[in-house]
Parts: C-alpha cells; sequence; structure tokens
C-alpha cells in the first residue's frame, strides 16, 4: 500500500508496468486508483488494475485514468458460477496486442459459455446492488458482534480506506472479510459449522459463500508477509446477490 500510494519512489527506468487490485483480497484494502493513474502516467508506465472485486458496476477505472482493466467473467459478470473467463477493457491500441496473444493461443470462448456470459451481464446491475446491500447489512452486523474483533468492508466508516472507496467507487462489493481475535482454530470452527452458507473458493454468485484465505486464495504465501498474516486470522465471505434471507 505504501509503495502505490508514492509509486514515483519505486519507479526505475526498468519499470514497465503497475499491476494492483482494489479492493485488495483479502483484506478489501482500497488503493487510491486515480492517483496511481496519474503516477504511472507521468512516469511513462501503464496502468493495470484487476477490478473484480468491485465490479465494472461499482468502479470505472478507465474513467479514473487507468490504461486497462481487468475483470473475472467467472465471478459477478456471469454471476451463476458457471463460465471461466476473463475480460480486458481499454484503449484500442493497447487491447488489439492482447487479443492477438488470445488468438495465437488459443483462450477462445467456446459458444454456450458466451451465452451464458451474455445472459448474465442483463441483470449485473441488479445483481451488484444486491449484493453491496447484502454485504453492507452483513459487515454492520458482523461489527456489532462482540466475538468478531475487526471487520474489513469498504463501507463501514471504520474501514482505513473508507474516504478512498467513497469517491472512487458507487458501491462497495459484496465482499466481506472478518479476523476473530487472530486464532485460526476460532477461524477453523466457524468456517466448519456453516450450514446454511456455502464453503467454496469463488464470489459473485447467486450463493453465500465463505472461505478461509490461507486455504484457498492466499495458499502458499510465505508466512512473514502482511497478507498471509491477515488471512490467517478470520475469514471471507461473499454475500449472495438474490438469497437476503440466507444472509
Amino acid at each position: 500500500m505504501d509503495d502505490l500510494a508514492h509509486l514515483e519512489r519505486v519507479f526505475s527506468d526498468r519499470t514497465r508496468l503497475v499491476w494492483f487490485e482494489s479492493p485488495i483480497n483479502p483484506t478489501l484494502r482500497c488503493v487510491d486508483v486515480r492517483r496511481v493513474a496519474e503516477a504511472c502516467r507521468a512516469g511513462g508506465v501503464m496502468s493495470v488494475v484487476d477490478n473484480t472485486f468491485a465490479s465494472p458496476i461499482n468502479q470505472q477505472p478507465l474513467a479514473l485514468g487507468i490504461d486497462l482493466a481487468m475483470q473475472s467473467a467467472t465471478k459477478y459478470l456471469n454471476g451463476h458460477s458457471d463460465v471461466t473467463g476473463g475480460v480486458v477493457t481499454g484503449a484500442k491500441a493497447l487491447v488489439a496486442p492482447i487479443e492477438k496473444a488470445r488468438r495465437l493461443l488459443g483462450t477462445v470462448m467456446d459458444p454456450y459459455p458466451a451465452y451464458a456470459l451474455g445472459r448474465g451481464l442483463k441483470t449485473l446491475p441488479l445483481r451488484i446492488a444486491r449484493h453491496n446491500a447484502n454485504a453492507q447489512a452483513v459487515a454492520e452486523f458482523l461489527a456489532r458482534d462482540r466475538r468478531v474483533s475487526q471487520v474489513y468492508y469498504p463501507g463501514l466508516p471504520s474501514h482505513p480506506d473508507h474516504e478512498i472507496a467513497k469517491r472512487q467507487m458507487c458501491g462497495f462489493g459484496g465482499m466481506v472479510c472478518f479476523d476473530l481475535d487472530g486464532r485460526y482454530d476460532r477461524a477453523e470452527r466457524l468456517y466448519d459449522r456453516l450450514q446454511v452458507i456455502k464453503r467454496a473458493a469463488s464470489l459473485g454468485g447467486i450463493e453465500s459463500l465463505i472461505s478461509m484465505p490461507v486455504l484457498t486464495s492466499q495458499w502458499g504465501i510465505p508466512t512473514s508477509s502482511c497478507a498471509m498474516r491477515a488471512s490467517r486470522r478470520g475469514c471471507c465471505g461473499c454475500p449472495s446477490g438474490w438469497r437476503t434471507s440466507r444472509i
């Protein structure tokens, strides 16, 4: 986070690209996207953001000055957990070489997943609105629970990047992360006792899901890293787009 806030200090003559995400998995810290874009432009460096956690409904990186935005079509865009795919958007001159590489490597979506993705996109704004509302309700509920030591959600005023998120996002997403006083055994017991919320390492579908990052997305990161220390402490929840009663 410190490097992204002061890119001019870390650029060198070898720097060609800055690739980052916001909100960040799993702590949901938010990077000042416009500031990164301006620093990259001033330094002659390409900027690329993984916008999956935010979704293109909640955050529009290109309008904030970013060169290329990436989305996992597997997640919010499809919305039904039955497609694997991805999207890169940006100026035609920047996307053209990516498209050429895609064709040469053969990573072309076949007709049925393309149809399913097109179907999912029709309800994307409605689903994201429900994701946002459900996640905000869950985050506020957890923040009031004395058994929870910390809740990470950009929509909470207690989040360290709440003001940044308010400036660049029109909704705070469907991901909620929380700590249970830093104890792995407590997180494990909670994870294993849930019956309605499914245990799976994904997001953006109609199901409510939960995962332990240390066992999924952050697996293999050295234990000395901040990301691993954060992920050991708790769980990430993905409130569903539709099933409000399940939250």
